[in-house]
């Protein structure tokens, strides 16, 4: 955390575009609002447990 503050007070630019070492560098939180992504996967004629 200090490392952190210490970055934050030598430079306050770098905190707005983090994080910097992911895949995704932000999320669009306004688009995944209003444009959600939502899946779900049912059970498939093999996969039916019963007796």
């Amino acid at each position: 955390m200090k490392q952190i503050a210490e970055e934050a007070e030598r430079d306050p630019e770098l905190g707005r575009f983090a994080p910097h070492k992911t895949k995704v560098s932000r999320l669009d939180e306004a688009k995944a609002a209003h444009q959600p992504n939502l899946r779900w996967k049912g059970k498939t004629s093999g996969e039916e447990s019963g007796s």
